[in-house]
């Protein structure tokens, strides 16, 4: 896959699993159910298998981030530092409250194939009436589906002191792998659905510039 053909298609990966974590993650309080027995159990296994390549970065080399670019959403919840001069691009999501727009913000490394994306999205919907835990499950759940992706690894995070997933997802395109690394956050006083992602071609998604990239966000609570 050429370079430009990686930027295209990246952006689209990330753009219908965007699209898919907003619309799942509007969810009511009923509580949430499975009906593909074979989609759990591989999802299960998988988890235990993948810990270590979502879980571990403490472990591999970090890229110096001194030269990086520092960006903080507009809404002022998440700061992270980008490889390179990001881009900024305005979404509508549909979600059972009505559409959502919101921005996501990526930059393409196109020389080393690897894609950052950064979102933060503010749910019109009573804090008080939202399940978090199912949005989480949703997002995980729908951003898999719609992308075509598959679920790696599935872990908890409360890196920020709010609930969250690290997520590790792949799928085949083209004769190529393209795998998707992913932490979501949901703060309930929101309810607010952050996102930090990189998708990388192969399976490598530990490299010092992922690492570096996630270690240097911050998310702000409300």
């Amino acid at each position: 896959m050429t370079p430009k053909k990686f930027k295209n298609y990246t952006l689209l990966l990330l753009t219908l699993a965007t699209f898919q974590l907003s619309l799942m993650a509007c969810g009511d309080k009923e509580p949430a159910t499975n009906t593909d027995n074979t989609s759990t159990e591989t999802t299960a296994t998988s988890t235990n298998a993948g810990q270590s390549t979502a879980e571990d970065p403490s472990t591999s080399a970090t890229a110096e981030t001194n030269n990086w670019v520092d960006f903080t959403t507009e809404n002022k919840a998440i700061s992270i530092k980008f490889p390179g001069p990001p881009e900024t691009q305005e979404q509508t999501a549909p979600t059972n409250t009505g559409e959502v727009q919101f921005s996501m913000t990526t930059y393409a490394d196109e020389s080393s194939k690897q894609f950052f994306m950064v979102s933060s999205v503010d749910y019109p919907v009573n804090p008080d009436e939202y399940d978090v835990e199912q949005g989480l499950e949703g997002a995980k759940n729908g951003a898999a589906q719609n992308s075509g992706s598959t679920i790696v690894s599935d872990e908890a995070s409360d890196r920020f002191g709010i609930p969250g997933k690290k997520l590790v997802m792949n799928k085949t395109e083209q004769g190529e792998t393209l795998t998707i690394r992913a932490e979501l956050y949901i703060d309930p006083k929101g309810p607010t659905l952050h996102q930090i992602m990189i998708v990388v071609q192969g399976d490598d998604v530990n490299t010092p510039e992922a690492n570096a990239f996630f270690d240097s966000a911050q998310i702000t609570k409300l």
